[in-house]
């Protein structure tokens, strides 16, 4: 009788955005339980596949998941599980991640002046910016500069995600005009002349974890899915799904600790362990 082929727990990540943390564990959880880890950018099939883990929230998942009922699949992101009994969810707000942006950019701004480049035609829209805005001001209130020029901080610049740097590049000018000291910069901005436009203004860089040239920020964000998979993988493991957990938003990568200094990071985790208890609400009540 032939031997059967071990199965595998597979780990999707297009970007390449996971911790180190995350594949450690992932590759430890699976060599501990008789199981063949494999990560990749783009699921190849569910053949053999005892848990797929998936870092982003695929195009069709649940159908993908009522396709392959003997797989159990875990997912980062923000999606319902839709009833689906081999489907779980580490819930990632991106309005969480919006507000912990905000909050960091204006703590480690000078004089309040901080601001940010975000697109205006992502799924969040307008509450994009209103999140980023609120975590802002959850520092300091009306957020009023004390010098020349005067302005209610954060000052906050919108483009297309397909704008280009011509169409980014006008909008640091727009923060420069009010001395922005320090900038939130979506990956869709994150273009080498955009930066180099804000290094020559002195401007201190905040971003997310899947952004390019990430070595010109002080601090990346992602979310902290660490907590939930090891939550959720043991059951995977037994077969139970159909669970979400909450997850909160981390500064995955410190890249200057003079800026980002352990008081702030201190500040920084308990603010988002509240949010994502709910205690703090990231959009305006309109």
């Amino acid at each position: 009788t032939a031997t059967p082929a071990p199965q595998r727990l597979v780990f999707v990540d297009p970007a390449g955005s996971a911790s180190a943390e995350i594949t450690a564990y992932l590759a430890d959880f699976a060599a501990s339980n008789g199981l063949v880890y494999q990560g990749m950018s783009v699921l190849d099939n569910t053949d053999g596949a005892r848990i797929v883990v998936f870092n982003t929230v695929p195009e069709g998942l649940n159908d993908l998941a009522a396709g392959a009922p003997q797989t159990q699949f875990v997912v980062i992101g923000a999606v319902d599980p839709g009833g689906l009994a081999n489907l779980s969810v580490i819930k990632s707000k991106p309005e969480d991640l919006a507000f912990m942006a905000g909050y960091l950019t204006m703590l480690i701004a000078w004089d309040w002046r901080a601001g940010g480049l975000i697109p205006g035609d992502t799924n969040l829209g307008a509450s994009y910016a209103n999140a980023f805005e609120n975590g802002g001001r959850y520092v300091c209130g009306n957020c009023t500069s004390s010098y020349s020029p005067y302005y209610y901080f954060p000052l906050l610049t919108a483009e297309s995600s397909a704008a280009g740097a011509a169409g980014w590049l006008l909008q640091v000018n727009a923060l420069a005009e009010y001395f922005v000291k320090a900038a939130y910069v979506d990956p869709a901005a994150a273009l080498p002349e955009v930066l180099d436009a804000l290094a020559v203004n002195g401007v201190t860089l905040v971003g997310r974890a899947d952004t390019p040239l990430p070595e010109r920020f002080v601090a990346l964000l992602g979310m902290d899915a660490l907590p939930g998979l090891q939550q959720l993988l043991p059951q995977a493991l037994a077969g139970t799904g159909g669970v979400s957990v909450e997850t909160q938003v981390k500064i995955v990568q410190i890249l200057d600790n003079t800026v980002i200094t352990p008081g702030k990071t201190t500040l920084f985790d308990q603010v988002s362990a509240d949010l994502a208890a709910g205690i703090i609400v990231p959009l305006s009540v309109q």
